[in-house]
């Protein structure tokens, strides 16, 4: 039979259980908040706000990414900018947690945040920068095979727009013939989801031919 000090030992060892479940709990969701906080910082429009006293969303064709960033602004100043996105999505999911499935909710939530930054009253770029960053931190062989796909078309098509949407199919596809699991494919899936959505008026330009190109870097 069990005694009283035995039970009340049980007992408390399930409260403490529970209470150190609730602390990890509140600290996942303290950690996507930071995620998509830290998302949403537009690096872009922060860089040509700073330099150039104007607003990126009034010049070329009016994003705040990378790409828009080197037609106003040049080579270097959208490295920079590409760099910042990319640590804004890598660095919350390499650190947060070691979780796989929190690594996930916490990466899309960056990609949220850039995606419709609370700083921006909702708008924001198209991910790919950030998106890169979260999918290096969970799955980087998928993400280098993705990249040469990338560099293969746009070294054809001079399309960045092309050449980030066939690179972002590449990169569910890399992941389920690699069998990196189900939850990095359905991750994969969102990500890719995401680069689409967000592309939606370049894809219009694509099929009317109309896109842009990158004559030079």
């Amino acid at each position: 039979m069990t005694n009283v000090g035995d039970v009340c030992w049980i007992q408390i060892f399930v409260k403490v259980k529970k209470i150190c479940f609730n602390i990890k709990m509140q600290k996942f969701f303290i950690f996507l908040l930071l995620s998509y906080l830290v998302g949403s910082i537009p690096a872009g429009w922060l860089y040509v706000k700073i330099f150039k006293k104007k607003d990126i969303r009034n010049l070329g064709s009016g994003n705040i990414g990378a790409t828009n960033v080197y037609r106003v602004c040049g080579f270097l100043p959208a490295c920079m900018v590409f760099a910042f996105d990319f640590l804004k999505g890598f660095l919350p999911v390499y650190f947060f947690s070691d979780i796989l499935w929190q690594k996930i909710f916490i990466g899309i939530l960056a990609i949220f945040g850039h995606n419709f930054s609370i700083f921006l009253k909702g708008k924001g770029g198209k991910g790919v920068a950030t998106g890169t960053g979260v999918a290096v931190a969970i799955a980087p062989l998928p993400v280098l095979i993705s990249l040469v796909i990338f560099i293969i078309v746009f070294s054809f098509s001079k399309i960045i727009s092309l050449s980030s949407l066939i690179s972002s199919l590449c990169f569910p596809a890399s992941v389920f013939f690699l069998k990196k699991g189900k939850e990095v494919f359905i991750f994969s899936v969102i990500v890719c989801i995401f680069v689409f959505f967000s592309h939606r008026k370049n894809i219009s330009r694509l099929l009317r031919g109309e896109e842009k190109k990158i004559s030079k870097l």
